[in-house]
């Protein structure tokens, strides 16, 4: 479908402080949970698929543990929001990394979960 096309070109992307698994989400982001919403009310065998990430700081396993409970996180805050789909959480740690680990920015980029359906 082009809703769940559109979901998956431009995923819905959280980002996080350092060792944090809170977040606050913007107009734009609020859009996309709204999207997910809809087009999961509208295919009920629609599952939601949440992968958690983190920067390369500290060991591998702390950081794999805590893109988890990332993705545990957004999981809770979309089954607040109205999405009632099944939802998938894995978390792939520092493994998957966006932005240059080298640089704040970077760092800043690869804290995030990536929300899309499967």
């Amino acid at each position: 479908s082009l809703l769940k096309e559109k979901i998956n070109t431009d995923p819905l992307t959280l980002h996080f402080s350092t060792s944090k698994s809170r977040n606050i989400l913007g107009a734009d982001e609020k859009q996309k949970v709204a999207d997910i919403a809809k087009y999961t009310a509208h295919d009920k065998a629609a599952v939601v698929l949440i992968v958690g990430h983190s920067d390369n700081v500290g060991n591998r396993d702390s950081n794999v543990a805590l893109g988890q409970k990332r993705a545990e996180f957004t999981k809770n805050y979309l089954s607040k929001n109205g999405i009632g789909a099944q939802i998938e959480t894995e978390s792939k740690g520092p493994d998957e990394p966006i932005g240059d680990n080298g640089t704040r920015e970077g760092k800043a980029s690869n804290r995030r979960t990536v929300i899309t359906i499967k």
